[in-house]
């Protein structure tokens, strides 16, 4: 892993091969327990995991995305540089509004970050990984009403 591109890519394509398969554990886990409703996996293609800044409109359906979540900080020492950068990666879902759509994003967020908490095993170019931060929320674009659930991870790259 050279650089920061390479890093976004890595953890789309991570969360593109391994995110539907912690979601269809969650759904699991939950009807077990007695509930009425599952989250939906999302298409595992490049349409539907992206790059933040690599798509001019918002799609039209549920997403991924990652993106750097602030500047990233470089050490450099003679010809080694570490690189810490700050991702964001959220699951985008229309807003149903109903009483669900909440608990659907806390499942969204768990899947993430449980997802997430694996990443750094599956390289050994990264170290480092923290998750940071989490947060599910409302917001309305383009007259479309959304619900994000995203974390944030702190990763780094040598």
């Amino acid at each position: 892993m050279n650089d920061l591109e390479d890093l976004l890519v890595s953890v789309k394509d991570y969360l593109k091969s391994n995110l539907n398969t912690k979601i269809a554990s969650i759904n699991t886990e939950k009807t077990a327990g007695g509930s009425d409703f599952v989250i939906d996996t999302i298409t595992a293609d490049d349409s539907h995991y992206l790059i933040s800044g690599t798509y001019r409109e918002i799609p039209g359906h549920d997403f991924v995305s990652v993106a750097l979540f602030s500047q990233p900080e470089l050490l450099s020492n003679y010809d080694v540089t570490k690189i810490t950068a700050e991702i964001m990666v959220e699951v985008v879902i229309a807003n149903a509004k109903n009483a669900q759509t909440y608990y659907k994003s806390l499942r969204y967020m768990r899947a993430l970050y449980e997802t997430l908490e694996r990443y750094e095993l599956s390289t050994i170019e990264v170290g480092g990984l923290q998750l940071t931060g989490a947060s599910p929320m409302e917001v309305t674009t383009n007259r479309r009403e959304l619900v994000i659930s995203g974390v944030i991870l702190s990763i780094a790259i040598a």
